[in-house]
C-alpha cells in the first residue's frame, strides 16, 4: 500500500520524464480495483492471478515464514528500456526511499538516454501478455515503463 501511494505521488515526475507506471498484483481485478479506488490509484493496476508474468519476470517465489514455506511474490520494480528489456531491476524491495531511488535511477540516466528526448516504442511484450488476458492494462505513448509487483511494477519503452 505505502509503495503504490508513494508511485501515486511521484506520478507527475515520472510523467514528465515520459515513464508510465504500471502495478501488478497476483490478486483478481475485483479486489484490485477497489484498492484503487480506496487510495485513489491512477495508474494501471493490472492482475496477474495465474502468476504468469510474475513467473516471467523471477518474482513468483519460494517464501518463508515462521517455519512455513509457500510461494508468493518477491516485491521488485523493473525499468523497461525503449528497446523492451530490463534496464534496471530493484529486487527485494524496501519501501521506504525506493520511489525516491527509482525516480533518481531514471534522472540519471538508468535508461541509457535522457527519457525526454527518446524515441517512442511499441509496448512491451509484458504489458501485450497483460492486456490480452483481460488485465485491464491500457496502452499509452509513454516513453518508459515502469513495473512493479506486489504494489508496482515499473515499465519504460
Amino acid at each position: 500500500t505505502k509503495e503504490a501511494c508513494g508511485f501515486q505521488e511521484a506520478l507527475p515526475a515520472f510523467g514528465g520524464l515520459g515513464v508510465e507506471v504500471i502495478g501488478v498484483s497476483p490478486d483478481k481485478l475485483p479486489a484490485i480495483e477497489k484498492f484503487a479506488a480506496k487510495y485513489d490509484l491512477t495508474f494501471p493496476l493490472a492482475s496477474d492471478p495465474d502468476n504468469a508474468v510474475a513467473t516471467a519476470y523471477g518474482v513468483w517465489v519460494e517464501k518463508s515464514m515462521y517455519g512455513k514455506k509457500y510461494m508468493g511474490i518477491e516485491r521488485s520494480t523493473f525499468l523497461i528500456g525503449k528497446d523492451g528489456k530490463v534496464a534496471k531491476a530493484w529486487r527485494g524491495v524496501k519501501v521506504p526511499g525506493h520511489v525516491e531511488e527509482v525516480l533518481a535511477a531514471v534522472q540519471a540516466g538508468a535508461l541509457g538516454y535522457y527519457p525526454k528526448t527518446a524515441p517512442r516504442a511499441p509496448l512491451l511484450e509484458a504489458v501485450r501478455t497483460l492486456a490480452a488476458t483481460g488485465a485491464g492494462v491500457t496502452s499509452s505513448s509513454a516513453l518508459a515503463r515502469l513495473a512493479f509487483f506486489a504494489a508496482m511494477l515499473l515499465l519504460s519503452e
